[in-house]
């Protein structure tokens, strides 16, 4: 699997949208693609998101016992 590489982007909450002066704009990551299916990671699953000082770490989240 070859390195991806993404940019922070900014986006803002759609209820701030309405609001004056409008708040700053918050940061945006937007994964995408079939590789993500590749490893795992399928429309509908859950995930969870660890996040460290200069990293996150994303897995699929364990499957909840029937």
């Amino acid at each position: 699997m070859k390195k991806r590489h993404l940019k922070v982007r900014d986006t803002y909450y759609e209820h701030h949208l309405k609001k004056w002066p409008q708040p700053p704009p918050v940061p945006k990551i937007e994964l995408k693609g079939y590789w993500l299916n590749q490893i795992g990671f399928e429309i509908g699953k859950q995930l969870q998101v660890l996040p460290g000082t200069d990293h996150i770490v994303i897995t699929l989240a364990p499957d909840k016992p029937s």
